[in-house]
Order: structure tokens, then C-alpha cells, then sequence
């Protein structure tokens, strides 16, 4: 269980504050989830939506502090590739670096859908609005996401000369500091153009027991870029193109190993502690060296011979028109690029290492690069005022590759560059890499059945296209043996592609202006892969497709002349052919290895309330509720040794999924006698136990949250 709770005051634009407050519902905030402009009350879909005014109001810095508002939602932070989102919705979870896997979640900042998590971690500034959707989305979002997606539109230019400069502190040298510059409009009023830029930076909040004098940096993060906006209105075109760019070299808190030397008696595993002390007569290699030092660490305490570096550069375009035709037709464009680079050096072990960390345990080090290109082209028209399509192309391709990388300064150096160092010497080495393309076209009608009912009907056809290499050098043992087993050392070249059907059924219903209720069923698809760190061939894949369908009904009403909002859904999802990631023993007897298995399925039901109320002019709240129970079906195991599949469903539960989780916002506003207004606002949050751990045993899933896997 989690706790969190914040409080603060500022002086806030009167403007916005007034708008926070005249209603319970953020001024019916306008959103665009289904690629048309509607009211957030008349949409029949979970989604929630933050307005400029709530987000200046409440001060989040990425997206993962999103959390507290929204139910069944839980992004965060994953350190082990460069600014990455590890996002879960409704149960449904990503939390991997390796980019041959499909996010289940859909992040898109201005219309382009980010290929890979890198970078998702949006940092929260000048921005216009947030959608989050749950529930599979197959119809008309950028790309297929079976858990839902997360919509970031960045403002626009405004046209008026006018900077906004911000700054944020808090402890552990937090510090935040944020640019925005618009320009006056030029070129006969049809230009216009911003500049912005953000930095963020703290220390960590633990202490290093290996290297106590040498305190390391926490997030060190740059983002900025331009925007350049031409409005034509005689013509009823616009156009809008930004370029951005991200330094991030960011350092981490590593992981901490609690063990000690016996931690395991009984137990045929040798811990760290047993192991050096066997091999190299010291503890050393504990984590904790003494049951007093053990006794007294804490989240804030580790040891490791090395800073947790997770690095990245990048650079993007978006570029957006959007034509007005005849009849009330709009033609809509949307181009995006984006490169990275990204270096990943850690420590895997969370041990100091031995001889002074002169000898590390276990250190990764990963050196990916990384681009995508996405088109997508899009009309929306009525037929008649009971009749409205929006219809649609779309492209992404996308390309990746890893290399060997180097020990970081701080260790002993090897002549040979690897993914992975055991005691200094190279253990895992392969390069990889994969280019994808995937097509899709679609299409999705609003039909107004009579003046009450109404039915939305959408499909989508996909087709994914993957090209995977992988040369692996990787030489273990004959499990029980000391014979060298070649199984490690291959060159592989695969293509695979696959297709889908999916899409939604809606039918809603709205007695009056203030109530809305509906039910239908939307579809999901999550492509087929390769494995892209597979230390044997039979590890490769491919695997298949996996699939969400899941059944919605809710109720979107605006009670007590709109003072009182009260939303509540409640939905069953059924998850099939799951590619579970199974962490196993190594055939090569030599640590672990991942594999990728359409190994299971699921169900997923869940209740979501949110409620805003405005109990005076003044005094406003809005809460949260959200409760899930995820079960797996069937998860089938295979035997390392014999290759036999038995089914392990009892045994196994979706980690780190919370049975509900809850938040409650509230802020209350003081006019001033200047006109400006001072915003006090307090919010709490409470996460609920996880529905399960992961047992000890042969096997896990990747479902928890923003937790890194390793095959070494």
C-alpha cells in the first residue's frame, strides 16, 4: 500500500483560476479521443481529460503524476532506458527496455504515436491539454494499444509578443526551470512562433556506502525546442511544424541487495555473500556487511561501485495542416520523426563488488539507437446531422539497433566491449536490431438513431511488418558440465508479418442535456515480435499477436445544475494468446535467460468513479476511484530440460496490479483586490495492495510495473 499527499499555494492567471471555478466540470472541457471536438460529458468512452487551468494549477512534472487523478492508471518511471514511461491501464502493463517489444499503452504528444517508451516520460510544461483513454483502443488512435492511450498536446504559438519564465524548488536540489517565448505574428499576421525550453535537476535522496565521498548526481534532463504556426483563413488552411530536442544524463539509485552472508541456508542458491566468501574469503560482495548495517539501511542507503547511468539524445519533428473543404470537411495531416541515442551503465546486483569494487559483479551496459517516421492522413465530414464519419490512413516505420558497450571508467576495463561484464569479464555479447513497418486504414461512423439514441461504429485493419537480426556471442556450459555449449554463439535473420481486424460498438443513450449512459465493446491488438535479447536460437521466437476485447458500460451525469459531477464505469476485458516474458534457468547452466510466450490468458473486470464538485464559487474537489481484479485463465510453463507445458494459472497472479487505488483533490481560491487570485490546493493519494507477487519458482512475467528483466 502507498500513501502520497501534497499541498501548495500560488498566485495563479485569474483567467484560468476563474475557470477552475465557475463549474464542476472544467468549463466541459473539449476533447478530441475520437478525432472530432466534443464535450467531455457527450463522449461514451472512459476517458479523462485535464485542462490547461487544472495542470497550472497542480504543478505535475512528467506524466507519470497523473496517477493521482485518474483511476485504473499507473505510469511511471522506468530509469533503465533514457527517460522512458512505463505506463499500466486497467491491469494491462509495459515495463521493458528492450525495443522489439510493443508498449501496451499508446503515448502520442500532437498527433505522432511514440514507437518506443524512450522518452515518453513527457515533461509536463507548456502544455495545452492531456487526454487519458482507457480500454483498448483499435479504431482510431495513431496505433493499435490494447491498455489505452495517453493524448499530450503541447500549446500553440499565440501570435502576441509575451515570456513566461518559471522556476520550482524542492529538496535534494530539486530544481526545475522552464521558458516559454511567443513572438508577435509577422508576414501579414499569418505567421507566428515560440520558443521553449525546461531543465530539470536534483541529487539523489540515498547515500552510496561504497563511495560515501563521491555523492552522485540524480535527473539531469534538458528539453527544448520551436514552433513555427501559419494560419491562412481565407483559405481554411493551417499549419504547424516543431522541432524538439532532449539531452538527458540522468543517474539513478540502483538496485539494493539485502542479503547477507546465510540469508539462504538451506537453500541449494549460493547468495552473493556465500559465494564470496567462498571464492574470495570476504563478504565483500554483500550488499550489507553486517547484521547492524542491514539492520539500519533503508530506501535511502546502497552500495555499488559504480552511479547508474541511463543516458539519451534525441531529436524530433511534428508537423501538422489541416485544410477546411467544402461542406464542413476537414482534411487533417500529420507528420513526425524522431532519432535517439541512448547508453545504459549499471550495476545489476546491487552489490559493492569485490576488492574495493576493483571487481564488479554483474554490470549491463547497453548502447541502443533508435528512429521512426509516422504519416497519417485523415477526413471527418457529416453526411447529414445524424451522420458523421471520420475515416483515415496511417504509416509508421520505425528501426533499432544495440551494440556491445565498454565498462564504465569506475571498473576495471576489458579490451572486449559487452552487454554484459561478470567479475570484469564479458558474458553477454550480441548485436541486434530490427526495422518495422506497419500500415493501416480505418474508419468510424456516429449515427443518430433518434434524438436520444445514438450508435458508434468503427473498424480498423492492420498490418505489421518486422525485420529482426541478432548475432549472438554469447558461451555458457553444458548445464552440469564444463563442456562448452556452442547453442550461445549463432547469427539469425527473420521476417514475419501479421494483420488484424479490430474496432468498437457503441451504443449510447441521453434522456436529458445532463445524462449520458452506454455500453459497447472496442477491441485491441498488440503485434507479434521477436525476442531481441534471446541467448539461444530457440529463444528467437517469433511469437504471435496477442488481443484484449472488452465489454463497457457507464454513466456520465452532471447533477445538481452541473455543480456535481458523477461518473462511474464499470468494464470486463478478456486478454488473449498474452505474451508473457518468462524469466527461466539457462540451458547454457550459466544464469538466467528471457523468452517470449503466447503463454497465457486473462480476465480483467473493474469498476472507475470520478467525481468533480463545486461547492462554491470559490471551493472546488475531485476524486478518483478505481478497482480491479485480474485472473489469469491459463499460464503455460515450458520445462527448460524436456520442452513439456504444464499449465501454472493457480500459481501465478498479475504482479503489482493494485486492487484500487484512490485520490482526492481540492483547492480553494482568494480573489485579490489587484485582480490576480491565490490558488491553495491539496491533494492525497492512496494505492492499494498489489494482487499478487511473483512466486519463487522457474518462471515470471513482465505485468509489474516499471521493473527491469535481464538475461545473463
Amino acid at each position: 500500500m502507498a500513501l502520497s499527499a501534497s499541498i501548495l499555494a500560488s498566485s495563479v492567471n485569474p483567467a484560468l483560476a476563474q475557470e477552475n471555478a465557475t463549474v464542476a466540470s472544467d468549463d466541459d472541457i473539449v476533447v478530441t479521443g475520437r478525432q472530432r471536438s466534443e464535450e467531455i460529458q457527450d463522449v461514451p468512452l472512459a476517458i479523462s481529460a485535464f485542462s490547461e487551468s487544472f495542470i497550472e494549477a497542480a504543478v505535475p512534472v512528467t506524466l507519470t503524476d497523473f496517477q493521482r487523478y485518474t483511476p485504473n492508471v499507473s505510469p511511471g518511471n522506468l530509469n533503465f532506458t533514457g527517460n522512458a514511461l512505463c505506463a499500466s491501464i486497467r491491469g494491462l502493463g509495459f515495463a521493458d527496455l528492450e525495443k522489439t517489444f510493443e508498449p501496451t499503452v499508446g503515448v502520442s504528444v500532437d498527433g505522432v504515436f511514440s514507437a518506443t517508451s524512450t522518452g515518453a516520460a513527457f515533461d509536463v510544461f507548456d502544455v495545452q491539454s492531456i487526454e487519458i483513454l482507457r480500454g483498448p483502443q483499435g479504431t482510431l488512435a495513431e496505433r493499435n494499444a490494447v491498455g489505452g492511450a495517453i493524448y499530450v498536446r503541447r500549446s500553440d504559438p499565440t501570435g502576441e509578443f509575451g515570456v513566461r519564465v518559471g522556476a520550482r524548488f524542492a529538496n535534494h536540489n530539486a530544481r526545475d526551470d522552464q521558458m516559454v517565448f511567443n513572438t508577435p505574428s509577422f508576414a501579414d499576421d499569418q505567421l507566428s512562433a515560440k520558443i521553449f525550453a525546461f531543465h530539470r535537476s536534483n541529487d539523489l535522496f540515498a547515500t552510496n556506502l561504497a563511495r560515501p565521498s563521491d555523492q552522485e548526481q540524480g535527473l539531469d534532463v534538458f528539453t527544448g525546442g520551436a514552433t513555427l504556426r501559419y494560419d491562412h483563413a481565407p483559405g481554411g488552411f493551417t499549419a504547424q511544424a516543431t522541432i524538439d530536442v532532449i539531452t538527458d544524463r540522468s543517474q539513478f539509485v540502483p538496485p539494493v541487495n539485502f542479503t547477507r552472508p546465510g540469508a539462504e541456508a538451506g537453500s541449494p542458491v549460493l547468495t552473493f555473500c556465500d559465494l564470496g566468501g567462498f571464492i574470495f574469503g570476504s563478504t565483500a560482495g554483500c550488499g550489507f556487511r553486517s547484521n547492524a548495517e542491514y539492520e539500519a539501511a533503508g530506501v535511502d542507503k546502497y552500495r555499488s561501485p559504480i552511479p547508474f547511468r541511463s543516458y539519451i539524445d534525441g531529436a524530433g519533428f511534428t508537423g501538422e495542416a489541416n485544410w477546411e473543404l467544402a461542406n464542413g470537411a476537414t482534411l487533417t495531416a500529420i507528420s513526425g520523426w524522431r532519432s535517439t541515442d541512448e547508453l545504459l551503465n549499471e550495476e545489476n546486483t546491487g552489490s559493492p563488488g569485490f576488492f574495493g569494487g576493483a571487481v564488479p559483479i554483474l554490470i549491463s551496459v547497453r548502447v541502443q539507437e533508435f528512429s521512426q517516421w509516422s504519416q497519417e492522413v485523415r477526413l471527418g465530414f457529416d453526411v447529414n446531422d445524424n451522420f458523421s464519419v471520420v475515416t483515415g490512413v496511417y504509416y509508421l516505420n520505425s528501426d533499432y539497433s544495440i551494440e556491445p558497450g565498454s565498462l564504465p571508467p569506475e571498473a576495471a576495463q576489458s579490451p572486449v566491449r559487452a552487454q554484459a561484464f561478470a567479475f570484469g569479464a564479458p558474458g553477454q555479447i550480441y548485436t541486434a536490431g530490427q526495422e518495422r513497418n506497419s500500415w493501416a486504414g480505418y474508419a468510424e461512423a456516429v449515427i443518430g438513431l433518434s434524438d436520444t439514441w445514438e450508435v458508434t461504429v468503427g473498424a480498423r485493419y492492420t498490418q505489421e511488418e518486422k525485420d529482426f537480426r541478432l548475432n549472438s556471442r554469447f558461451q555458457g556450459n553444458i548445464p552440469g558440465t564444463n563442456t562448452p555449449d556452442p547453442s550461445g554463439i549463432f547469427n539469425f535473420q527473420g521476417a514475419e508479418s501479421w494483420d488484424a481486424l479490430t474496432g468498437r460498438v457503441i451504443v449510447d443513450w441521453q434522456p436529458s442535456e445532463d445524462i449520458l449512459v452506454y455500453g459497447g465493446w472496442s477491441r485491441g491488438f498488440r503485434s507479434g515480435g521477436w525476442n531481441g535479447r534471446a541467448t539461444r536460437l530457440s529463444a528467437v521466437g517469433p511469437y504471435d499477436p496477442e488481443t484484449v476485447d472488452s465489454y463497457e458500460i457507464g454513466l456520465r451525469a452532471d447533477l445538481f445544475n452541473g455543480r456535481l459531477r458523477f461518473n462511474p464505469t464499470y468494464f470486463y476485458a478478456s486478454y488473449q494468446d498474452q505474451q508473457a516474458e518468462i524469466i527461466r534457468p539457462s540451458q547454457t547452466g550459466t544464469g538466467t535467460e528471457t523468452v517470449v510466450e503466447n503463454a497465457a490468458s486473462a480476465t480483467i473486470s473493474g469498476v472507475e468513479l470520478e467525481v468533480q464538485w463545486a461547492a462554491s464559487e470559490n471551493f472546488r474537489m475531485r476524486g478518483a476511484f478505481g478497482w480491479l481484479s485480474a485472473e489469469y485463465d491459463e499460464f503455460f510453463v515450458r520445462d527448460v530440460i524436456t520442452g513439456v507445458r504444464r499449465d501454472v494459472a493457480n500459481q501465478r497472479n498479475f504482479a503489482n496490479v493494485p486492487d484500487f487505488n484512490a485520490s482526492i483533490v481540492a483547492d480553494y481560491t482568494w480573489p485579490l483586490s489587484n485582480g490576480d487570485m491565490i490558488l491553495l490546493q491539496g491533494s492525497y493519494s492512496w494505492v492499494g495492495n498489489p494482487a499478487g507477487e511473483f512466486p519463487i519458482g522457474s518462471a515470471a512475467t513482465s505485468t509489474r510495473p516499471c521493473r527491469k528483466q535481464t538475461s545473463t
